[in-house]
This record gives structure tokens, C-alpha cells and sequence, in this order.
């Protein structure tokens, strides 16, 4: 079988190579397409399972009991004052995002079995932290503080109520930043910000009503904000998408045709094969192996092409493993459609009729 299959290689060196590129581009731009797409849908869920369609928050030049005093008026309710991101001093692209204990609770991250301050952390920097795992860092002005990590994400998404504008993204992507849930004595280091985080049960209403209160800048809820990202993310995934598709559909054409193309040109082999003691279905079997290597062999070689765009795209393309094993299974499901149609293609020219025919 080896043999056989390193023979029927051989023989159309030039298809297979055709075949391989086809599967490496076809690997790469779905790569490229899920990076973007999977967090597009992983926010969505976001949305639903964390109930943001309640959350809204407003910029303000005036005190804490106005601001309160306003909720009261359109029907909503203060969550907690939000406080500006800092760095820490060590790394310049890890940042803090101090909120209150409420926060955690809100969302159902507290553990009360947990001592001290509170911390969640994204996927992206699950391999420096762990659940559990007690930390010190040392941020900007402010000096050292201990945490343990009570929440690991599954994704880099994350609500973090905006620093001090209402009106940036309210749900978006986080890979470097650490959600520090403190009480009041711990958040009197850091700054204060002029943005609330309210919740209402009609938030557009409360929008509405609140843009017209005493000492009110600017009100967004995160329905506002969702569609905003909606809009920016759906227009910059058009292009992307179509060409992912062009490049399924063209694969899944090169490899067919390759598949069928081979079995017509190898039927006096399979004949001979038969001859030998093969049955069609071995003789098929010898096709499904040779095309499998191809994919195998494609498979490393966009592996390797992804690992090398992540190190020198400046993080531009980043090779992670869902989308690059959601671009395998959609390579999978080619070749599998492909050896179909090869083996009914195999069955149809009976090599038992082939070898009649060559007599």
C-alpha cells in the first residue's frame, strides 16, 4: 500500500503541489477570516449571557448625589463610578483596570472564598496568570498591589465600562489588560473618572432622558455601542468573508478535480492492481491516502506560515488555535466531499471491467 500510494505521489507530483498551494491559501485566509470573525460572535454572546442591553453609562462634570439624583429621575440605577486604566511599571503593555466589588458580583465573578483583592484575567494572558494564583505588581504612581485571580476568561472579551468617555467601545477586546475589583480604600489611589456606569430597564429610554439632566456631557448604552461596533466590524469582515468563500469554493474545485483526474488517469494501474489481488475498494483506498498526505502536508505548511506572520506582523496576524482548527475542519470537510465523489467515481469504473476491457 506504501508503495502504491508513493507511486500514485510520484506520478503527479506537478497536481499535488497544485492541490497543496490551493489548501495553504485556503488555510491561511480562513485563518485570517476567524481571527476577526470567532470575537465578532464571541461578543455577541457576550451581550445576551452578560445582559448588557440594561447597562448604559454617561460622562458628567458633576457631583456623585446628581448624578444619583438623576438616575432616580429617568428610572435607572448607579451601578459604581468608573476609574481610569493605568500601567504597570515593568510592562508597558500590561494595564490595569481598577473597579469596584460590586463589579465582580454583578457579574457573577465573585469568589467568596478568595482573601484580598480580586482580579480577572483575560485568555490572553492565561500563561502568565492562573486561577487562584496570588500576584504583586507594581503600577505607575501608585506602587505595589497583591491580587489573586478569581476569574480566567476563555477569550479576551470582556464589559469594562469606558475610563472617560461614554461614548468609546463598550465591548471590545482586552488581550492585556487585568479587571481589578477593590473596595473604596484600595480605589482612592487611583483616578477617578467622570463616567458612571448605570442600569436601566428600558437603557435607551434612559439614554434619552438622561442627555437632558443637570451636568449630563454625553449618555451611551451598550446597545448604542454595540451597534456602533456592529456597523465597523460587518464592513471590515465583508471583503474577508467573500474571499474566504471564493477560496472554499476554489478549493474544493481543485481538489475534486485532482481526486477525479487521478482515478480516470490510474485506471489501467488499478486494473493491474486488480489483477494483483487489489479489489475497488482497496484501489480507492490507495486514491484516499494519497490525498490525505496532500492535506497533511499543506496542513504543516500553513501551520508554519502562520507561526512565522504571527512573530513578524506585529501582531496584526496572530496564529490562535480555534480559528486555525476551525480552518482545518473546513479543509476536512473538502477532502472529505472530494473522496466521495472519488470512490462512487472508483465503484462506477469497476476495475473488474477495466481489466475486461484491457484484454
Amino acid at each position: 500500500m506504501i508503495k502504491l500510494v508513493l507511486s500514485n505521489l510520484r506520478c503527479r507530483t506537478v497536481s499535488y503541489i497544485a492541490v497543496c498551494v490551493e489548501l495553504v491559501i485556503l488555510l491561511i485566509v480562513c485563518n485570517v477570516l476567524l481571527n476577526q470573525l470567532i470575537p465578532f460572535i464571541q461578543s455577541e454572546q457576550l451581550y445576551v449571557e452578560m445582559e448588557l442591553s440594561s447597562i448604559l453609562c454617561c460622562t458628567t462634570n458633576a457631583d456623585s448625589a446628581t448624578i444619583e439624583r438623576n438616575a432616580d429621575e429617568v428610572g435607572a440605577t448607579v451601578l459604581w463610578r468608573n476609574y481610569r486604566t493605568q500601567y504597570v511599571s515593568d510592562n508597558s503593555d500590561l494595564q490595569i483596570k481598577p473597579v469596584e466589588s460590586a463589579y465582580l458580583q454583578h457579574f457573577g465573578f465573585n469568589d467568596n472564598t478568595l482573601d484580598g483583592i480580586q482580579a480577572v484575567v483575560p485568555y490572553g494572558l492565561s500563561n502568565l496568570y492562573e486561577k487562584g494564583g496570588k500576584y504583586t505588581i507594581h503600577i505607575n504612581g501608585i506602587g505595589e498591589i497583591s491580587f489573586v485571580v478569581a476569574k480566567v476568561l476563555e477569550n479576551d472579551l470582556m464589559f469594562l465600562p469606558p475610563s472617560g468617555d461614554a461614548v468609546s467601545s463598550i465591548i471590545g477586546n482586552y488581550p492585556t489588560t487585568i479587571i481589578l475589583a477593590m473596595d473604596e480604600s484600595d480605589l482612592s489611589n487611583f483616578i477617578a473618572s467622570d463616567t458612571y456606569t448605570l442600569q436601566a430597564t428600558d437603557a435607551p429610554k434612559a439614554v434619552l432622558d438622561l442627555s437632558w439632566c443637570e451636568g449630563v456631557i454625553t449618555a451611551m448604552s451598550c446597545e448604542d455601542a454595540k451597534a456602533y461596533n456592529n456597523s465597523l466590524e460587518l464592513s471590515q469582515l465583508g471583503m474577508p468573508i467573500i474571499i474566504s468563500i471564493a477560496a472554499v469554493v476554489l478549493c474544493l474545485a481543485g481538489m475534486l478535480s485532482n481526486t477525479l483526474l487521478t482515478i480516470i488517469a490510474n485506471e489501467r494501474s488499478n486494473g493491474i492492481y486488480y489483477i494483483c489481488g487489489y479489489t475497488w475498494r482497496k484501489c480507492a483506498m490507495v486514491q484516499i491516502v494519497s490525498d490525505f498526505f496532500a492535506v497533511v502536508i499543506s496542513v504543516f505548511i500553513a501551520l508554519g506560515i502562520m507561526l512565522l506572520l504571527s512573530e513578524i506582523s506585529a501582531g496584526y496576524i496572530a496564529f490562535q488555535k480555534t480559528p486555525f482548527t476551525v480552518s482545518i475542519l473546513i479543509v476536512a470537510a473538502i477532502y472529505i466531499v472530494a473522496e466521495v465523489l472519488g470512490v462512487f467515481q472508483v465503484k462506477k469504473h469497476n476495475v473488474a471491467e477495466i481489466v475486461g476491457r484491457m484484454k
